[in-house]
């Protein structure tokens, strides 16, 4: 009997990225690793999206609150760590986790991954990068992809993410 293999679900230990991430070495943006990495995180999203469609009514018919609720609970039971949102520009988005599966390192897969489902759920794409958090888990800024590219350059020149919101 053959199996689909696109349709289940692997489970691997936290470390493991954290290992990729050393093996592959350089993951700057916009390198060869980066992109393998967001890449792969992007494919893995649009599967979290398909499960999170799965799991009652879609989407775009949830309230705000009850979106975030199910896509914390989807992101825990994955073994990724709770998350919360906040709307600090409107253009921009902030999702914060404490117990984020990467929080310490760096993230193109938990960016991509993160992409790949609001992607999926907006059916528009959605940008995702990392941005400083001030604590030990892990913050990510998402919103249109031109936004969150004057976002980058923002936090280039500020280094502070309010300051770089400020500026957009």
């Amino acid at each position: 009997m053959e199996s689909d293999s696109a349709e289940r679900d692997v489970v691997l230990p936290a470390q493991t990225l954290a290992d990729l991430l050393g093996a592959l070495g350089d993951v700057g943006a916009g390198g060869t690793a980066f992109r393998v990495l967001r890449s792969a995180g992007q494919t893995a999203g649009r599967g979290a999206a398909d499960q999170l469609a799965r799991r009652g009514r879609p989407a775009d018919e949830l309230t705000e609150g009850v979106f975030w609720s199910r896509l914390s609970d989807l992101m825990t039971r994955r073994g990724w760590g709770s998350v919360s949102h906040s709307a600090p520009h409107p253009g921009v988005g902030l999702i914060q986790s404490t117990d984020w599966a990467e929080a310490g390192t760096h993230s193109p897969f938990s960016e991509g991954l993160l992409s790949g489902l609001l992607s999926g759920v907006a059916g528009a794409d959605v940008s995702v990068i990392r941005v400083p958090s001030g604590s030990d888990g892990a913050s990510f800024a998402y919103g249109a992809p031109t936004t969150i590219e004057a976002l980058q350059v923002h936090l280039a020149d500020r280094g502070d993410l309010a300051a770089a919101l400020e500026a957009l």
